[in-house]
């Protein structure tokens, strides 16, 4: 019976080479998370400057 150790050796061996998965990019979707990302830390900082009480 072999150990978790073996299997995992096993397991490596198997797959020597790495997969690398890949997208093209769409184009517009950079400025949109820029936007979205530049609003959201704008209200973090409106919400922490803000007391609790």
């Amino acid at each position: 019976m072999k150990s978790s150790i073996d299997k995992r050796e096993d397991i490596k061996e198997d797959n020597k080479e790495l997969m690398e998965l890949k997208h093209d990019a769409i184009p517009g979707y950079t400025g949109v998370f820029l936007v979205v990302f530049t609003l959201s830390l704008v209200y973090m900082a409106y919400i922490l400057s803000h007391p609790c009480f």
